[in-house]
């Protein structure tokens, strides 16, 4: 059987190829959290796993618990399938405060990734849709005890027009769903 997540590392079997190959590119020593200098060596935590739509790829957000005196967090956020990744982005960086809210995107001509971390006050991300579009709540992705944030994954549609993306802002909300913190896409606040 899997594991519920968050898994270590050393408990997560990949269900397939593609979950394989994206496991190998986050773990990776030159460009995964391998490479993040930070965290426990060796312990890993996958946050979630998910297919994209329309294709027979997965997403993955993976992090690594920081120490009790550390001032980063290492967490990386891949996609892809066993003959073509993503490019990852290891996050590296002072631990996240209470009230904060990162987010960036990714994608191909047809999709907008959108992914992040939020305060673990928050009980939704609220995404803000361009043209007056109902907004799109997400509830985060726990994380643990030990990992001092909780994670977002979005896969929104983008047909349009490259030059303006179908998010305009995100929210976090606590579970009153009063505002705690808002950012735009690929800045923190």
């Amino acid at each position: 059987t899997r594991p519920g997540f968050p898994a270590k590392l050393a408990a997560y079997t990949p269900k397939d190829s593609a979950e394989a190959a994206v496991l190998r590119l986050l773990t990776d020593r030159s460009e995964g959290l391998g490479a993040c200098k930070g965290g426990r060596p060796g312990d890993v935590r996958i946050i979630a796993v998910g297919p994209l739509p329309d294709r027979k790829d997965v997403w993955m957000i993976a992090a690594r618990p920081p120490l009790p005196t550390e001032q980063r967090l290492c967490w990386m956020f891949a996609f892809g399938n066993d003959r073509d990744l993503g490019a990852p982005v290891a996050h590296l960086g002072k631990p996240p405060p209470l009230t904060s809210l990162v987010a960036s995107s990714s994608g191909d001509p047809s999709k907008l990734i959108i992914d992040g971390y939020v305060t673990k006050q928050a009980a939704r991300v609220r995404l803000i849709l361009a043209g007056g579009k109902p907004p799109l709540d997400l509830e985060p992705l726990p994380s643990g005890s030990d990992v001092p944030v909780n994670f977002f994954v979005a896969v929104l549609p983008w047909p349009g027009p490259k030059e303006q993306f179908p998010v305009e802002r995100l929210i976090a909300l606590d579970r009153n769903g009063r505002a705690i913190t808002s950012c735009w896409l690929g800045a923190g606040q």
